[in-house]
C-alpha cells in the first residue's frame, strides 16, 4: 500500500470519528464541511469551512485561511489571487460565519480547526491538507487574527509581505500629503423589483470594486444578484452586499475610497426571520460614513447617483 493510500485512510478515519458534515460543491469551491463542533452566535448552527483548490493541483503545499467578515471575501473569490494561489500550490479555505478571532484555547478553536481540515482533506482527495502550513488571513475586525493565530505574539504575524510591498504602501500615503479630504452623499434608490440573476448598474465617472455579499461584478459598473455560499439564515451577513466607490485624486484633494452598503432586503423581512428569495426590498443604499448623505428617495432607473462634494 502506497504511502498516499496510507493517509488517505486515516485522513477518512479521522473525519468519520469526528462525524464532520460533508456539504459537496457550492458554486466554484471545491468542497465544503459543517464545522459541527461549533456553534455560530450569528446563526445558532454550524459554521461552513469551504475549500478552493486548482484543478489539476497534484500536492497541496499550504492553504490560507480566512473567516468572514468583509475584504477577505473579495480576495479569496478574485481570480487573479487563485492564480497565483494556483502556481504557488496552495488552497483558500473561507469559514462562514467566523468561529474565532483571539484563537483562545479555552473556546476549543484549535479542535474544531483541526476536525475542518481533516474534514476537508477528506472531502477534497487531498489527504495532506490535514497537515498543510496554514497562512492566517484577517481585515479590519478580524486583522488581529492572524497573530492571534500565531501563539498570539504580533511578532510572527506579518502584515506586508517584503521590503517592496512596504514600500509602495508607504508611497502611497505619501501622494496624499499636504491634500484635503473629499466628502461625498448618496442617494437612495428602490430596486424591490430586482432578482436573483438580475443586475443592476452603478453611475459612470466612478470606478466599483466588489468587497462582499451575493453579488458578482459582471463589467466596470455593472453588479448581478447571485446565491450567496452561506445561504440566508443569517441576519447579519445574508442579505446585504458591499461595494466600494473610487475616485482619483485631484491636485488639491486626496483620493476617496467609500463603502456603499446595499441592502438585498427589507429590515422587517430580516428581523421577522421570514423567507427572502433573493429579492431587494426598500432602499438600495441606506447610509455613508464619509460626509452628509443626502438621503433622498427616488427612482432613477437602475443607476445609483452619486454625488461628489468638494
Amino acid at each position: 500500500m502506497t504511502m498516499k493510500r496510507i493517509l488517505c485512510c486515516l485522513v477518512f478515519l479521522c473525519a468519520a470519528c469526528f462525524q464532520l458534515q460533508a456539504l459537496g460543491t457550492f458554486g466554484d469551491w471545491t468542497c465544503s464541511v459543517a464545522l459541527s463542533g461549533y456553534v455560530s452566535e450569528e446563526t445558532g448552527k454550524a459554521p461552513n469551512a469551504y475549500c478552493w483548490i486548482a484543478e489539476g493541483t497534484q500536492t497541496v503545499k499550504f492553504a490560507v485561511l480566512a473567516q468572514q467578515n468583509m475584504t477577505e471575501e473579495a480576495l479569496l473569490r478574485s481570480d487573479r489571487f487563485r492564480q497565483q494561489i494556483k502556481e504557488m500550490g496552495g488552497a483558500l479555505i473561507w469559514v462562514a460565519p467566523w468561529f474565532s478571532q483571539n484563537w483562545s484555547p479555552v473556546t476549543g478553536c484549535q479542535q474544531t480547526f483541526e476536525e475542518m481540515m481533516v474534514g476537508l482533506a477528506g472531502q477534497s482527495g487531498h489527504p495532506e491538507m490535514a497537515t498543510v502550513p496554514i497562512v492566517p488571513f484577517g481585515h479590519s475586525a478580524q486583522a488581529t487574527f492572524p497573530w492571534n493565530a500565531y501563539k498570539g505574539d504580533p511578532h510572527e504575524a506579518f502584515w506586508y509581505f517584503d521590503e517592496e510591498m512596504a514600500r509602495l504602501t508607504a508611497a502611497r500615503y505619501a501622494e496624499t500629503d499636504g491634500k484635503q479630504l473629499t466628502t461625498m452623499g448618496i442617494r437612495q434608490m428602490d430596486c424591490s423589483h430586482l432578482d436573483i440573476g438580475e443586475t443592476f448598474s452603478m453611475e459612470t465617472g466612478w470606478e466599483y470594486v466588489y468587497i462582499s455579499g451575493p453579488v458578482r461584478q459582471l463589467s466596470a459598473r455593472k453588479f448581478e444578484l447571485i446565491p450567496y455560499d452561506c445561504g440566508t439564515d443569517n441576519p447579519k451577513r445574508s442579505h446585504n452586499a458591499w461595494i466600494a466607490a473610487i475616485k482619483p485624486a485631484t491636485k488639491t484633494h486626496k483620493r476617496i475610497v467609500q463603502p456603499i452598503r446595499i441592502q438585498l432586503s427589507s429590515a422587517a423581512e430580516v428581523a421577522g426571520g421570514g423567507e427572502v428569495d433573493g429579492l431587494l426590498g426598500g432602499a438600495l443604499v441606506d447610509e455613508l460614513a464619509f460626509g452628509a448623505p443626502l438621503l433622498e428617495e427616488l427612482d432613477c432607473g437602475g443607476l445609483l447617483q452619486v454625488e461628489l462634494v468638494l
